[in-house]
């Protein structure tokens, strides 16, 4: 393995680090771009590429990175093939000029079995700011927490600036669902996110750092509440079609089929959007599709039963399609091939849209 690491030039922004460090292990060459470097977090743009050109890579994972024996916390992927990999503020050493960064495996994209991890040794020094403008950099200011309600429900909006962005972060209850990010009002400018996570209950966004932070709202249009059924809505369903099997059940072929299906009578709830047959390997599944609008996953699970017994529930999502359509999932393990011919979904909460919101984070 060849370690190379030179030093980095400094950037305009403070904490921003032009870094030009690489390392070489297993066929792959990963090498630093740049790093921002913040009171909140650490973000390394790297690119990783094969020395022979035969693998296609697909960018590094945040667990198989690590700044100083601190785990990444998030990584994206660019369109451009970068990587971006963020670290907590504390893996930003002070006193120091240098940090190590270490990744442990390159994601790359295998024909014949798709995704896999590249596991190796790549180790990057990667250049700090010093002196006056790692002091500024460091800096973060806190504004007052903002409490704000949606449907009897309250939550504190907290916001932190920095010199590269406008983080802000709230904890919601299992009884609120954001399905669209907040938008930030900034003066006359309404920004959208430029990173949104979620880790458990918490959600972090992150904005463009301005000048005019005496004028911030956070603009809520895709809040909804989950509210218990005071009767739970239960939806009958007879499948009319079994999937036309092809293939052998151990090929990694995803194969899928749409099946046809009527809604009984005594049905009440949400509108069905369709049942998807979907098996890879010896996993086989049933997905339903239900009209997001109305019904959503909440705290209490859906209850899937198939020809009189209960079906294994393996999860139910939701998502916004590419056209603008709120959609929840429903996914229930098959332990065979064959689907049930009559499904009895019962769903114990629905989702109510909450109005427009607008929170004054500053006076």
């Amino acid at each position: 393995m060849m370690r190379v690491s030179s030093h980095g030039e400094a950037n305009t922004l403070p904490g921003t680090i032009d870094q030009s460090a690489s390392a070489t292990d297993t066929g792959i060459i990963v090498e630093t771009h740049r790093a921002d470097f913040s009171g909140t977090a650490v973000d390394v743009e790297l690119s990783a590429r094969a020395v022979d050109g035969v693998l296609t890579t697909a960018g590094i994972s945040p667990i198989d990175a690590e700044m100083e024996g601190v785990a990444a916390v998030s990584a994206r992927v660019r369109n451009d093939g970068t990587t971006v990999l963020r670290f907590p503020a504390d893996g930003w050493p002070e006193d120091r000029s240098t940090a190590q960064l270490s990744i442990h495996a390159v994601t790359v994209l295998a024909e014949a079995r798709g995704f896999e991890r590249l596991a190796g040794d790549w180790e990057l020094t990667i250049e700090l700011p010093d002196g006056d403008r790692a002091k500024a950099a460091r800096a973060v200011r806190a504004l007052e927490p903002v409490a704000v309600e949606f449907a009897g429900r309250e939550i504190a909006d907290e916001t932190l600036l920095t010199h590269s962005a406008i983080v802000i972060r709230y904890e919601l209850p299992d009884t609120l669902i954001v399905t669209v990010p907040p938008t930030l009002r900034v003066g006359d400018l309404v920004l959208e996110p430029t990173l949104s996570e979620q880790r458990g209950n918490v959600s972090e966004h992150w904005y463009e750092a301005s000048s005019q932070t005496d004028s911030l709202t956070l603009l809520f249009d895709g809040v909804a509440a989950i509210e218990p059924n005071r009767s739970p809505w239960t939806l009958k369903l007879t499948l009319d079609a079994d999937p036309i099997l092809s293939g052998t059940s151990d090929s990694d072929e995803v194969q899928q089929q749409e099946l046809r299906w009527r809604l009984d009578p005594g049905s009440d709830g949400p509108e069905v959007r369709g049942v998807v047959w979907r098996r890879i390997a010896n996993n086989v599944r049933l997905e339903i599709s239900l009209d997001g609008s109305s019904w959503r996953p909440g705290p209490s699970p859906p209850v899937v039963v198939g020809d009189g017994a209960e079906m294994e529930a393996w999860g139910a999502g939701f998502a916004v399609t590419s056209d603008g359509q709120p959609l929840s999932n429903i996914s229930v393990g098959l332990d065979g091939s064959i689907p049930p011919r009559e499904l009895v979904v019962t769903l114990a909460e629905r989702a109510v849209d909450v109005p427009h919101t607008e929170v004054v984070l500053t006076p």
